[in-house]
């Protein structure tokens, strides 16, 4: 299930590795000597066979029937720009290689720093799975428009995405994002447009993600049998009815729209492993998305006090996730400590794998009210 070799090591935490110091070492011509340059591969070499043991371990699953082997923590890039993309940097060195961005994000930005990262890892680029969306694509409105105009309206927001990005496809494209209408999620012309577009090796994958009136428009992005990618709210209240029974009466921290109790999507989760169906979590650790008092509750659901004195609250809430039937959760990285948190909580995940004592889950009476 689990291929833990990263994409790349850097050049400065391969210099960390060695205990040598960057200002410490001179530089020809922008260069590293060539004795300090071929102990650094050399050491790299080394290592490199070791990493599966180590912190930068990196688990991949396998993405549907797409075939994609995605990590199993997505680089979410909703709060990326070119002033902290050292993050997707990062992470890529880590062993992550799943980018999700959209032109929705910091106005544009996040595509604009995502090619060019792109640009300057082309040579790797083939083991970087990136998704984008087609953001701001009324879909309503083009549910009764012609082939041409629907295909014209795709054409030109992927076409930009593209274009930011520095590629010449995507490997996922969610051709509806954020969608909340369960009656639009198919209709033939949106179809014959993408069709064209995998033809012209622009995308690869289609998928769809939603988070407002996510479990009917889950269910009919399910029966329509024609998505390859699902991404939707899957988190402890909505994989746990003992935690959702938390959620009664609201108490909805932040948003207002998410005052209802969560929507069960464990069926959700089962009909998509069924049917080859990549699913994606999102928000699995968003307090915004947590009714009432199933934050804390889910928190003690899945974790015993030693647990709670070693890991964030946020570390348990994605660890829960990440046994659930999902190929990623997509993390949210606006941080570089938030990218931290997800490397040292993939590995607690996966020694727990391994047959370290798991979790226990404590009875809803037991679960703290506060």
């Amino acid at each position: 299930m689990s291929n833990r070799d990263p994409l790349e090591i850097s050049r400065r935490e391969a210099i960390s590795r060695l205990g040598l110091s960057t200002a410490g070492i001179p530089l020809i011509g922008g260069m590293l000597p060539a004795s300090y340059a071929n102990l650094l591969q050399d050491k790299q070499d080394a290592e490199a066979k070791q990493d599966r043991k180590r912190k930068l371990g990196v688990g991949y699953r396998v993405l549907g029937k797409t075939g994609l082997k995605v990590s199993e923590i997505a680089v979410g890039c909703g709060r990326i720009d070119e002033s902290n993309s050292r993050i997707v940097e990062s992470a890529l060195d880590q062993g992550l290689n799943f980018i999700d961005t959209a032109p929705a994000y910091t106005n544009g930005h996040s595509e604009v720093a995502v090619g060019k990262i792109l640009k300057a890892r082309k040579a790797q680029r083939d083991k970087i799975i990136v998704s984008t969306k087609a953001s701001g694509v009324n879909h309503s409105g083009l549910v009764k428009a012609s082939d041409e105009e629907v295909e014209k309206v795709m054409r030109t927001r992927l076409e930009k995405s593209l274009k930011a990005l520095q590629t010449d496809h995507v490997e996922i494209y969610f051709a509806q994002h954020g969608q909340r209408n369960p009656d639009i999620v198919d209709y033939p012309q949106m179809w014959k447009a993408l069709e064209k577009f995998q033809k012209e090796g622009k995308i690869k994958h289609i998928a769809l993600s939603t988070h407002t009136n996510y479990l009917k428009t889950s269910e009919a992005v399910i029966a329509c049998g024609k998505y390859d990618i699902l991404m939707t709210i899957i988190n402890a209240p909505t994989m746990d009815p003992e935690v959702a029974k938390l959620g009664a009466g609201g108490g909805q921290r932040r948003r207002r729209r998410q005052k209802k109790a969560a929507e069960d999507m464990r069926q959700v989760a089962a009909d998509c492993k069924k049917n080859g169906i990549g699913l994606i979590a999102m928000k699995a650790a968003n307090p915004s998305f947590f009714p009432g008092k199933t934050w804390d509750g889910g928190v003690e659901a899945y974790s015993t006090k030693l647990d709670r004195k070693t890991y964030s609250k946020h570390q348990l809430l994605y660890r829960k996730v990440m046994g659930d039937d999902i190929a990623s959760v997509n993390i949210g990285m606006s941080q570089m400590s938030y990218l931290d948190e997800a490397m040292a909580l993939d590995e607690a995940f996966w020694k727990s794998k391994k047959g370290d004592k798991p979790a226990k889950k404590v009875p809803a009476k037991k679960v703290r009210k506060g």
